[in-house]
């Protein structure tokens, strides 16, 4: 007699049965105590790891069976790949096929997975363990689609990752799944209610994935899964009908993740062996394209799965031809294809369901380009087939693209035009791979299109076409009739001019195109035409067809197209190549020799250049901006010991990626980064670039080379190190923290350069701050050590030069005073002056305003001062020739000047000395006729300068011109005080005026100068404001009380604060920041169409009148009738201001703008930062933002405060 269950028993709700097999499984165990015991128990032959979020995968083109064979990071550091070619990506969805025969070769496994025996399920695990898994497996999976059925999502979610988990632990594992699998699921009735399991569906596809390199999913599985593909593409329609209009259908999002996974099911073997087995791919296939082309007709819009099936199946089209089979038969499948594409995604029919304005050119060109892309796909395919090619697949496209003009009905023009040429490539690249006949499949293509092979040709040569794979440009390389490095200087140029919308590849097409093109002016005019946006204005076709050819002059071999018989340009407005600042020519010619011959015949007019560049760029702009297709660059390659390649994709929908990188990818990555070069034939490195975090990525693996002292760039480095994005310094120094595992930022600079001695240098050069206790001591002692050795370099530089104008070696300071005028060489017994600059400035303000940024707060009012500057030329006021606005030069350096005060002949500042009656006035608007008030501000202004100067660059505060210049105006001042007529005004809000204008009223201002210093110290109630004043302070006091001429001062220890404090007897503030801020460099363009980017974002085309940037506040500025001047006295209240200069003749040029002296003057050059970017440096007197590398090399220039006349 039977004994009876209870009812509890035989309970098949899907809860209860993954409750009672986690009961058979784990016993006593718990889940990571079984984990690790079935590890140790399995051998692991195959890693087949799978990954959903950011990790890098290793493509090796030697080992791969399949061209998506890939390994994770760890299998290929263990493997042998030594002279293979290897490209690395940053993917999201990739698995591991190390251990797998089927997808990679045995040579290239690594020693932890040496690959599986053909029935591990009797060798690799104990029966005992077999036959539970087995038990376990059959239940989980025959209850799995009752929990898809009754919408158990947290059943089916616990069910999935139970199958998931166990899976993972080995190949033995994984052999129990797929038997067990492919004996009982009902995979029908999965596909048809996978929607209803939220977030499972992923998880499921995860697991399917990490199962399909085993050889019975292969066999078994994966036909049933691909048989009923029509199913889960039918209900995801219907899901997403069901979404449309804004309701947000449960599912949508789960479906898209699963899609994801079936691309593994349609690699190239696993297709392979299901042909061979006998299944039927062509009728399935074509079954599952018409489903999809329904789905794209009904929901064109909707992120489904047309975007990846269409592609995936068609792409897979030669997976499924084997050598034996029928020729005809491939062909006849191929046809079917065709047709039933045509039929599902004509255009007409698809609008007139969809409602879509045919007259919208946009919505139209969204269009063609879903069916083109389709195409190209498929046609891709095909290509690889050589016996599967048939005239009447192509003939089914051409015919197609000849008759769809009339179906669009009143598009407009140019959108038509250019949607036809897209067409047109298409079948031109199609050719271009199938026919070394080039000039009969012009003219045949051209006759379908119904237009001359010239048109024909302009149009393609001028097409943007961003979304064709880069991979697809590779065989234009044999059209170019270079080799590959020459290719890649070309390319690698291009990128160089800094054009961020520039097609490169396109330029090989336009080699083809010219050559076979026997109109040739014909040919330039349709491409003037068609690169203008098809403009029938002669004017902009004329700079359309300017701009084109400075694009490609250096990119196409065969010049002669571009040229008359003469050898002139075909384009008058073409005057030159390069524009002013660019690269020399010397270098463009050494970087491409085997131009040299061809390049030396191009006239180059670089005055007249400008113009046509600013114009032409906009132009460039203007296609971008109306055109719905961004140009784009696909690839760019760079000749370093690793060739790095960087995907560019201006509409990246990419999930960001995840930061840090996990310790294995960095570490890994790193070991590959300092292989010899020689190890591997090739690494690529492919990254996203145009995103946010693309940037970052890019950013933080050039550091993390860097650190490490490894010889590899990630291109191009402007970018990708320091992208225009939020917080992207601070970002970087987190990933930095994390990767050294620095914890909670108290890891010093010292202390991480211990793992390599040039990280601190390195940590600094791309400047990269690490929390708020960096070793200071040690790298202010490097940055003192480095600035004194400058300093004493440039005090010496100019005692030679003052060598050079005096007649003895060693003079007193009495004999110092009766120098030689530098104009006529003579003493004479006329005293010498000191020849200044005085002029308005705003900077002043600005540096108490704001101390961290020189991009200014627009709301903020900033007061002007009178600042001064000078040089140490001294000379007769007779001997200066002054121009009509009372300005003159400097005979030596050419610094611009406009008032001369006498030398100061003092040596010791003491009323007795002094001779009141002699009298000190000088000529209208001279300093000697101001108060002691106003040069009191004239000195505490120009020493707020120096001292923000000096923050920047250590060596500002050395030139013998400052103690010069401050101990006369001084002398000035002070003698002015004692003068019954001199006023009596106070200055109770600035302290340096204050501290200036009291030392002037003091019969012996050297010995009240500490006193006077401590008690308006004492009067400061923002602690934090006590330092810059002592700092100022200290400055003016040694250069007007203890500086001689010529002599080296250490301002750096002079002016630490403790030193400070204890000078002016103050007791020291704790708890305040007292760190010396410098401030931020100024970007500026490198050419025109920087402009259009942050921070200018300009228009740059021709006005009537100059426009300028300030770059102070980022305003425009008009040089137009009154406006300018308005604008100076109101907005900048008269003071110089530096200005970038946007159009016209002198575009890009930096230029300073003073309504005192009613004209313009070129500032001084742009100097380059360490990171190798362009950065202002204003005038002497206000801020000059110079990088410490290169001030010894500038300077006589800092000092000197100069201007140079335009």
């Amino acid at each position: 007699m039977r004994t009876s269950i209870p009812q509890d028993k035989i309970n098949i709700s899907p809860t209860s049965i993954i409750d009672r097999v986690e009961k058979v499984v784990y016993g006593d165990y718990t889940p990571k105590q079984w984990g690790q015991y079935v590890t140790q128990l399995l051998p692991k032959k195959t890693c087949g790891i799978s990954w959903t979020s950011k990790k890098f995968a290793l493509h090796c083109e030697t080992c791969q069976n399949d061209i998506n064979s890939c390994v994770c990071l760890k299998c290929f550091l263990n493997g042998k790949h030594e002279g293979h070619q290897v490209s690395f990506r940053y993917s999201s969805n990739a698995s591991c096929d190390c251990g797998d025969k089927q997808l990679w070769k045995e040579e290239g496994f690594c020693p932890d997975h040496p690959g599986c025996s053909e029935h591990l399920e009797k060798t690799d695990i104990p029966q005992d363990l077999y036959q539970k898994y087995e038990l376990v497996f059959q239940a989980l999976i025959k209850v799995l689609p009752l929990s898809f059925d009754n919408n158990e999502t947290n059943a089916a979610e616990r069910i999935v990752n139970f199958m998931l988990l166990h899976t993972s632990y080995g190949d033995a594992i994984r052999r129990c799944f797929t038997l067990a699998f492919s004996r009982y699921a009902d995979i029908p009735r999965i596909f048809d209610n996978i929607h209803n399991i939220g977030k499972a569906a992923q998880n499921f596809s995860t697991l399917l994935s990490n199962v399909s390199n085993d050889p019975v999913f292969r066999r078994d599985i994966a036909p049933r899964l691909i048989f009923c593909l029509p199913i889960f593409v039918n209900r995801s329609m219907i899901v997403n009908l069901e979404a449309k209009g804004g309701k947000k259908y449960k599912g949508v999002e789960e479906i898209e993740e699963f899609s994801k996974g079936i691309f593994h099911w349609f690699s190239t073997s696993n297709l392979d062996l299901l042909f061979r087995k006998g299944f039927n791919w062509p009728q399935q296939a074509i079954a599952i394209l018409r489903a999809l082309c329904i789905l794209s007709v009904k929901a064109p819009n909707m992120n489904t799965v047309k975007n990846t099936q269409i592609a995936d199946i068609l792409g897979q089209f030669d997976s499924c031809i084997v050598p034996e089979e029928d020729p005809d038969a491939i062909k006849n499948i191929a046809l079917q294809i065709a047709e039933r594409l045509v039929q599902t995604a004509g255009i007409h029919p698809f609008t007139r369901q969809m409602n879509i304005k045919v007259d919208d050119p946009n919505q139209i060109q969204s269009i063609v380009h879903n069916f083109e892309f389709t195409v190209g796909g498929f046609m891709t395919s095909l290509n690889s087939i050589p016996k599967a090619f048939s005239p009447k697949v192509f003939d089914v496209f051409a015919e197609y693209i000849k008759n769809k003009q009339p179906e669009y009905g009143n598009v407009l023009d140019k959108s038509t035009e250019i949607s036809q040429a897209t067409a047109l490539y298409i079948l031109l690249e199609i050719e271009l791979r199938l026919s070394n006949d080039i000039p009969k499949w012009l003219d045949h293509m051209a006759t379908i299109a119904g237009i001359t092979r010239t048109e024909l040709c302009s149009r393609i040569a001028c097409l943007p076409i961003k979304h064709i794979a880069a991979s697809r440009f590779a065989h234009f390389n044999k059209y170019v009739r270079n080799d590959d490095e020459t290719y890649i200087s070309l390319i690698s140029l291009s990128y160089k001019y800094n054009l961020q919308y520039r097609f490169a590849p396109l330029f090989a097409l336009v080699q083809i195109c010219a050559e076979y093109t026997e109109d040739i002016n014909s040919f330039m005019k349709y491409m003037a035409i068609t690169y203008g946006v098809l403009s029938d204005n002669e004017e902009e076709r004329s700079l359309s067809l300017s701009i084109f050819v400075l694009d490609s002059l250096f990119l196409v071999t065969d010049r002669s197209c571009f040229m008359n018989d003469s050898g002139d340009l075909l384009d008058s407005t073409i005057v030159a190549l390069l524009k002013s600042g660019d690269k020399s020519y010397s270098d463009i010619q050494s970087t491409l020799p085997n131009i040299k011959n061809v390049a030396t015949q191009i006239p180059l007019h670089i005055n007249n250049l400008t113009k046509t560049i600013t114009t032409g760029s906009k132009s460039l702009l203007t296609l971008k901006d109306s055109h719905p297709w961004t140009l784009g660059v696909p690839w760019v390659k760079t000749n370093y010991n690793y060739s790095i390649l960087n995907e560019f994709s201006a509409k990246n929908k990419e999930i960001p990626f995840s930061f840090p990188l996990q310790d294995d990818d960095r570490k890994g990555l790193l070991r590959i980064l300092s292989t010899p070069a020689v190890k591997y034939s090739a690494i690529y490195l492919t990254s996203t670039q145009n995103t946010a975090d693309g940037q970052l990525l890019n950013g933080y693996l050039n550091v993390l080379c860097q650190l490490e002292g490894y010889n590899t760039t990630i291109v191009p480095s402007k970018e990708a190190i320091r992208p225009d994005i939020n917080n992207f310094d601070q970002n970087l120094t987190q990933l930095i923290i994390n990767t050294y595992d620095l914890g909670e930022k108290t890891m010093s600079l010292t202390d991480l350069a211990k793992e390599n001695p040039t990280t601190a240098a390195l940590l600094a050069k791309f400047g990269v701050q690490i929390g708020n206790t960096l070793d200071k001591v040690a790298q202010i002692k490097k940055n003192k050590e480095r600035a004194r050795a400058a300093r004493e370099r440039a005090i010496q530089s100019l005692n030679i030069n003052n060598n050079l104008f005096n007649d003895m070696e060693d003079v007193d300071d009495e004999a110092d005073l009766k120098q030689v005028c530098s104009i006529c060489q003579e003493e004479g017994t006329e005293p010498l002056n000191l020849p200044v600059f005085v002029h308005t400035s705003l900077v002043p303000s600005i540096i108490e305003k704001s101390l961290r940024t020189f991009n200014t707060d627009h709301s903020i009012k900033y007061e002007s001062y009178k600042v001064c500057t000078a040089c140490q030329h001294i000379c007769h006021s007779d001997c200066v020739m002054r121009q009509e606005s009372g300005c003159f030069y400097c005979s030596l350096c050419r610094g611009l000047r406009n008032d001369m005060i006498p030398l100061c002949k003092y040596t010791n500042f003491d009323i007795d000395e002094v001779d009141l009656d002699e009298p000190i006035n000088g000529p209208q608007d001279s300093i000697l006729n101001y108060t002691s008030s106003v040069i009191s501000q004239l000195i505490s202004s120009s020493v707020v300068n120096l001292e923000a100067r000096h923050r920047m660059n250590p060596g500002a505060l050395d030139s013998p011109a400052n103690s010069m210049l401050y101990k006369s105006l001084f002398a000035i001042a002070w003698k002015k005080a004692h003068m019954p007529s001199d006023d009596l005004i106070t200055f109770n809000n600035n302290k340096l005026c204050n501290l200036v204008k009291q030392l002037s009223m003091q019969d012996k201002p050297g010995l009240e100068y500490t006193r006077i210093v401590k008690s308006i110290c004492e009067e400061i109630t923002d602690k934090e404001e006590i330092y810059p004043f002592m700092r100022r302070a200290a400055i003016l006091q040694a250069l007007i009380f203890s500086l001689n001429k010529d002599q080296f001062f250490e301002w750096d220890e002079y002016l630490e604060y403790e030193n400070l404090c204890q000078k002016f007897c103050i007791e020291p503030v704790k708890d305040v920041d007292i760190s010396v801020i410098p401030f931020k460099l100024i970007n500026l363009p490198q050419c025109p169409v920087e402009l259009y980017r942050p921070p200018f974002d300009e228009d740059t085309m021709p006005y009537e009148s100059e426009v300028y940037y300030c770059l102070l506040d980022k305003h425009l500025l008009i040089r137009q009738n009154d406006q300018l001047q308005q604008t100076l006295n109101t907005r900048y209240k008269g003071a110089v201001i530096p200005v970038i200069q946007l159009t016209n003749e002198k575009a890009l040029s930096i230029k300073y703008v003073s309504i005192e002296l009613n004209k313009f003057f070129e500032g001084p050059r742009a100097y380059y930062s360490l990171l190798g970017q362009p950065v202002i440096g204003l005038e002497s007197s206000d801020i000059l933002s110079l990088s410490q590398d290169k001030v010894t090399e500038i300077e006589d220039d800092l000092l000197s405060g100069n201007f140079t006349r335009i």
